[in-house]
């Protein structure tokens, strides 16, 4: 029993043994489950967090992508904006440069179309650009291809069908229909307003000319570019000069007047052209002074329109004005005293008076007057105007002493006392050093192959060595001519060059003889040194002016450079004394012209009486 007693006791030990085992295992598992568990939540959780991590990094790495895909389209988008600007810019450019570069991509289009002739695996990618708009000559409506709109509407034409029918070049044909362009062109400007804004005109500052020989209407700041490729004698005319029916060479002198208020009346004022017409007209007959007469004539005008100008700021607001004739109406006469005061007066002072302008505007409203009554005469129903225009004169010549008498009395004053003064004259010495200078650099320049700035110097130092040799005006050397130069033998005979002495026969070879146009037209005779005579043949001497750049047609012995005009005998004698390092204002034509009178004077004198202070000297050679 006591056997079985205990058996029972350790059996129950043994099950509370293994319950407390199971349980301490269970406890034991427990934390291990719970450590597991809290594991997996760590692992997923730094899982997640990679994953969030990853996400991010790809989000952000998406973001980059987006930025950098956003700002290569912004550069894309930048760089078209820039080519458009680039474009822009060039077009803008293209039309300043106007036909010109159309010219030049005319000429590039050609260079490419032969190029693609002899390769044809080049292909030619036409440059995208817009149409401009041109005028047709005949219809004048605009027309954006306009050699086809020729060749379509008005194939009848006799210029258009020869073009068509033509077997001419591309080159040609493209050439052809330009001109047709041009004036259809300057039709359209001809026909402008001053509202209207001219073709080709790219800015409100440019300018539009068009070419007196091809019509093509061009930039004034690129026009030297066409006169290259066109003619060296193209002139760059005013679009309203150019399809006028004036007479061509006043139509020029219309053309220099510059851009300002007194150069448009002077263009547009009838009663101003009308005068200037006259002038032209009557100074025709001086052929040899062309550049002299058309000077003149744009002065006298200018004084016109300037004393115009002044008139209307001193008129009445209620006063209506219509063109220059009205400095000839008697009622405004009181007005026009006042214009004269403003215009002849320095700065406004009163008391410094321009008297050479105040005369000169005396006697351009008696030639103004005489020109309108001419005008008035020449058609009927206009007596009334002639006679009021003779009450003016008869008004103004009543007010010559007493409003014009100060001017005549300034002019007569100096005219006395300043420009015969002593102070006046060059100086001996000063004649010897500008002599010397002259006569070295001629030697100096003595080769045929000059540059231009050579050729230039020659030509200033020969006239104006000629010029004060001959105590000459100064255009009447500057104007002479070569043909006067090559057939200069013909004025001395021959057969009475036998009979004359030794000495005169040396006189004879160490100089040449010319004869050229004088004041009045008379002839006057023209000596050249012989220090001077080699310069003579090197000017004369078509090869040389050429190179140097003279025109072909310019036939003068002392011309300007690209120009058919010559000279100005004052201005380059002015240039050598400067040169010569001496004082410019006391040597020219006019006080040489004076001291060799005093010299010339100074022979009749007695020999005792030379030795005065006032004749010691003069007898000096230039």
């Amino acid at each position: 029993m006591r056997v079985m007693l205990v058996i029972l006791v350790a059996e129950t030990k043994l099950r509370f043994s293994q319950l407390f085992a199971c349980e301490e295992e269970e406890e034991g598992n427990a934390p291990q489950e719970e450590e597991n568990r809290e594991e997996e939540v760590r692992h997923e959780e730094q899982e997640e967090e990679e994953g969030n991590a990853t996400q991010e990094e790809e989000n952000r790495e998406e973001e980059v992508r987006h930025e950098e895909q956003e700002e290569e389209e912004g550069n894309a988008t930048q760089e078209e904006e820039n080519r458009e600007e680039e474009v822009r810019h060039e077009e803008q450019e293209e039309e300043e440069g106007n036909a010109t570069q159309e010219e030049e991509n005319r000429e590039e289009e050609v260079r490419h179309e032969e190029q693609e002739e002899h390769d044809d695996c080049i292909v030619r990618v036409p440059m995208k650009r817009k149409r401009l708009s041109r005028c047709c000559v005949y219809c004048g409506k605009g027309q954006q291809n306009l050699s086809r709109h020729l060749i379509t509407k008005h194939g009848g034409e006799k210029e258009v069908s020869s073009i068509a029918n033509s077997n001419m070049s591309k080159v040609e044909r493209r050439r052809a229909f330009a001109k047709i362009r041009n004036c259809g062109i300057l039709k359209k400007n001809s026909k402008r307003d001053d509202d209207y804004e001219l073709i080709h005109k790219s800015q409100e500052t440019a300018s539009v000319v068009h070419c007196s020989v091809c019509k093509g209407s061009y930039s004034s700041k690129y026009f030297y570019r066409h006169k290259r490729s066109c003619t060296r004698v193209a002139i760059a005319l005013k679009a309203a000069l150019v399809a006028t029916n004036e007479g061509e060479a006043f139509v020029k002198i219309l053309n220099r007047f510059q851009d300002n208020e007194v150069g448009k009346m002077c263009r547009e004022d009838e009663a101003i052209k009308l005068l200037g017409r006259h002038l032209l007209q009557k100074d025709r007959a001086k052929v040899d002074k062309t550049d002299e007469v058309a000077k003149s004539v744009m002065s006298d005008m200018r004084i016109i329109a300037r004393l115009y100008g002044h008139l209307k700021l001193c008129l009445p607001d209620n006063c209506r004005t219509s063109d220059a004739s009205d400095l000839l109406k008697r009622e405004n006469w009181k007005y026009l005293v006042i214009a004269i005061d403003h215009m002849t007066f320095k700065n406004d002072s009163q008391t410094e008076l321009k008297y050479g302008l105040k005369t000169a505007v005396y006697y351009l409203l008696i030639k103004l007057a005489d020109v309108i009554i001419g005008e008035k005469l020449s058609a009927k129903g206009q007596e009334e105007e002639v006679v009021e225009v003779n009450l003016f004169l008869k008004l103004l010549k009543h007010h010559q002493n007493s409003f014009f008498g100060d001017a005549k009395y300034q002019i007569n004053k100096a005219r006395q006392e300043q420009l015969r003064l002593p102070a006046r004259m060059p100086l001996d010495a000063d004649m010897q050093k500008l002599r010397s200078y002259t006569v070295d650099k001629l030697s100096t320049l003595s080769d045929e192959n000059l540059t231009q700035s050579e050729f230039v110097e020659l030509r200033n130092l020969t006239c104006s060595r000629i010029t004060l040799f001959n105590a000459r005006r100064g255009g009447e050397v500057s104007r002479m001519k070569v043909g006067q130069w090559t057939k200069r033998n013909q004025w001395i005979d021959p057969t009475q060059i036998e009979k004359i002495s030794e000495k005169e026969k040396s006189f004879f070879q160490k100089m040449e003889l010319m004869y050229g146009t004088g004041k009045g037209n008379k002839l006057v005779s023209t000596l050249v040194p012989k220090d001077s005579i080699k310069a003579m043949d090197i000017l004369t001497n078509c090869d040389v002016r050429i190179r140097a750049g003279v025109l072909i047609d310019n036939h003068f012995i002392f011309p300007t450079l690209n120009s058919h005009l010559h000279v100005q005998g004052w201005s380059v004698t002015h240039t050598v004394c400067q040169q010569a390092g001496l004082d410019a204002t006391l040597i020219n034509a006019t006080t040489q012209r004076g001291r060799i009178s005093t010299m010339y004077a100074a022979q009749d004198v007695a020999p005792n009486e030379q030795n005065a202070p006032i004749f010691t000297g003069l007898i000096v050679k230039y």
